[in-house]
């Protein structure tokens, strides 16, 4: 099976028009709060039509077996064989065989490093008949909040205006099925999802990039204005040349579309944000956006924010990450380009050299008032309901303080890399260096507000 890890169905009524789509949980760790089709991972040796019966039984309460599609009511059988994973069995006792027939194969997606899991599909279309779960919301599972039979168009139309979020592979499916094409390469469409739309006149290009693990990517974000007459860059992170040239090649492509590309807008001055610049200032000779603090920081001259005519786009100052820290809010669409302030895989570091702890949290309750419908972080995927996310960064790390500030005080003194152990139980030894960075942004927070002094090299409880 090449290593696929779970099935797709982009499940379809027969007369062409409509397909359901499902809005998973915010809980979920996965793509939560994303819309997407019904599907799941691959149990044991699962064929992958079984897989792909047994997913659907489970979520919408659709049997497809040779005997016809149906609708299954009884949600304790559907319960039991979730929980039992007997699925083949509870067809074997209904002499029932899956039709594997009705599941017509699409295409294979790998989904890209941004997500916190890998996920390499097979994905499928299933059509059936108009009657058939004309009211799905009824039959979803605890895995998703809502369920709705739509047309394509609509699809697209509700992605490009932000109030949905689905994967690349969603949308790419939504726009082939809506010009009709049911049957292409699966070389095309990964082609097409590395040129990441999220909504209208929005797009997300994740870039290997110098950052911190658990990422290996920077988002490179393009954002065209309310007129869609030009667009700018941000955080262009990217090393690896392969991906500098896509980047160049998406940029060509806009210009040849019309578009005026207009500069380079950087959150910050931190090199895993800004690695394919030189080769955008060397093709493009473009101007330099940011924070005035970032003329001394980088070897780029920086031109001040002000200066940029551009419809809808709204620049936040949110220092504490770093103090020369910019979030950008497009309007239109409710969506932040948050930078450093959260990530949806890994964490963020607040090193002493140029972060505060206190600024971070202020910047965080900045970013909730806005209410914003989705969230572009560097690192990792786009966050819908952001202001959630951002809640919870402030518990985690008011939490953290709260545990630094009982410690030193029980120790009565010591450095940030004593406390290391303790404050980062399951961390490995090598990893030490870096949390004690960010204990050390806790401690001097502390020593800022009195709450305990500093003498040669090590903290004391005042």
């Amino acid at each position: 099976m090449n290593n696929l890890n779970g099935v797709v169905c982009v499940l379809t009524r027969k007369n062409g028009s409509e397909f359901l789509w499902v809005k998973r949980r915010m809980e979920h760790n996965f793509m939560g709060g994303y819309y997407a089709f019904v599907g799941g991972g691959i149990e044991n040796d699962e064929n992958l039509t079984i897989a792909m019966a047994r997913e659907l039984f489970e979520e919408l309460g659709i049997l497809v077996s040779t005997s016809g599609i149906v609708q299954w009511t009884n949600l304790d059988d559907r319960e039991k064989i979730k929980k039992e994973r007997n699925f083949i069995q509870f067809l074997d006792s209904l002499e029932l065989e899956v039709d594997h027939a009705a599941f017509r194969p699409i295409t294979d997606w790998r989904s890209g490093d941004q997500y916190n899991q890998k996920a390499y599909v097979r994905v499928f279309e299933l059509s059936v008949d108009e009657e058939l779960l004309d009211r799905p919301k009824k039959f979803i599972d605890e895995e998703a909040t809502f369920a709705e039979w739509s047309t394509f168009e609509k699809g697209i139309e509700l992605l490009d205006s932000g109030k949905a979020v689905a994967s690349a592979l969603v949308r790419t499916l939504l726009i082939h099925f809506s010009k009709s094409i049911r049957s292409f390469e699966q070389s095309q469409v990964l082609e097409e999802l590395s040129t990441y739309k999220l909504h209208k006149g929005i797009f997300s290009l994740p870039m290997k990039s110098q950052t911190l693990p658990p990422s290996t990517t920077t988002n490179c974000v393009i954002i065209a204005d309310d007129d869609n007459k030009k667009f700018l860059v941000v955080d262009p992170g990217g090393t690896d040349q392969h991906e500098q040239e896509r980047l160049l090649r998406f940029i060509g492509e806009l210009t040849t579309d019309g578009l005026e590309f207009i500069g380079v807008l950087l959150t910050h001055h931190h090199n895993d944000h800004h690695g394919a610049l030189p080769l955008l200032l060397k093709t493009l000779n473009c101007p330099v956006y940011g924070h005035p603090k970032l003329s001394q920081r980088t070897e780029y001259k920086i031109n001040p924010i002000s200066n940029i005519v551009f419809g809808g786009l709204r620049t936040l100052e949110t220092p504490g990450h770093s103090d020369d820290h910019l979030a950008f809010y497009i309007e239109r669409t409710k969506t932040i380009v948050a930078g450093d302030m959260v990530a949806s895989k890994g964490s963020i570091l607040i090193a002493p050299d140029h972060g505060h702890v206190g600024d971070y949290l202020e910047s965080l309750e900045r970013l909730i008032k806005l209410n914003a419908q989705s969230a572009i972080p560097s690192h990792g995927s786009i966050l819908v309901q952001p202001s959630k996310y951002f809640g919870d960064y402030i518990s985690h790390r008011k939490k953290r303080h709260a545990d630094i500030y009982a410690l030193i005080h029980e120790k009565g003194h010591g450095t940030a890399i004593d406390l290391v152990p303790q404050i980062y139980a399951e961390l490995l030894p090598d990893l030490y260096p870096l949390a004690a960075l960010s204990v050390e942004s806790h401690l001097l927070w502390m020593l800022e507000v009195g709450d305990i002094s500093f003498k040669d090299d090590v903290f004391f409880v005042s």
